[in-house]
């Protein structure tokens, strides 16, 4: 019965990681790509009057 619940643990544990990604595989990742976080002052103007 323990190496049931055992086997089981670790079953769900690889299956979380396949699904969530590991922490040690972060760096791996691609830059977020979309909409940037807001910011208060502009970089370039389009206009200037």
């Amino acid at each position: 019965m323990k190496t049931t619940v055992v086997q089981w643990f670790q079953w769900f544990g690889e299956a979380m990681t396949h699904a969530l990604g590991s922490f040690n595989d972060r760096h791996l990742q691609p830059p977020p790509i979309g909409t940037q976080p807001y910011r208060d002052t502009p970089d370039k103007r389009a206009r200037d009057y």
